[in-house]
């Protein structure tokens, strides 16, 4: 009975490892998002997404980010830096500066070049409870407060990943897998 169970069990655990979804979403910017302010500046483009809704998913649904990409064009006014432009995401789980070392206005193109992961960047992967993200367009260095200091368009690519689901086929395996160990250990016990 033990040879029969352990196979079964690992066969389970198999399928649930593989009911583990990951998924890749892209967040238009190319309507222009402009930032005025320091990070909280009550001016500054502050946006919720619903990440569930853009997955498909039940509200209020956990999804955590392990992996972003961007592909940004950045165009400073007055004296702002290139360098200066920043994204908040989830009041600070993650700061993204796409023009850091180009200390100079202008009008940019950057990219990451394709998705890279949250700890290869240095940091964490964000763990949104709700599956509501929060998006804050800022400055590190306001040069003209209350005055628009930098015009950011684009996309951001977000890699995503769910906790393990069971999918219904497992979760019958694993049913009946469970009655026959039952009728097998009842027969064992009549037998004996």
């Amino acid at each position: 009975m033990k040879k029969i169970m352990k196979p079964f069990i690992a066969l389970a655990f198999g399928i649930f490892a593989l009911s583990t979804q990951a998924s890749l979403i892209t967040i238009d910017l190319s309507s222009g998002w402009y930032s005025y302010d320091q990070l909280g500046g009550h001016k500054n483009i502050n946006v919720v997404i619903n990440l569930n809704t853009l997955l498909g998913m039940p509200a209020g649904s956990p999804v955590e980010i392990d992996g972003i990409g961007w592909d940004l064009n950045i165009a400073t006014v007055g004296a702002s830096w290139l360098s200066e432009a920043a994204l908040n995401f989830d009041h600070g789980s993650l700061i993204l500066i796409p023009g850091t070392g180009v200390d100079a206005p202008g009008d940019q193109f950057f990219s990451s070049a394709g998705v890279i992961s949250l700890v290869a960047l240095g940091g964490a992967n964000i763990v949104l409870s709700d599956g509501l993200l929060t998006l804050e367009f800022f400055e590190t260095f306001d040069a003209t407060p209350l005055e628009i200091d930098a015009i950011l368009s684009g996309t951001l690519t977000l890699s995503t990943v769910m906790a393990p689901v069971p999918v219904p086929a497992a979760l019958w395996m694993l049913a009946s897998g469970l009655f026959a160990t039952g009728l097998l250990d009842r027969t064992r016990r009549r037998a004996a």
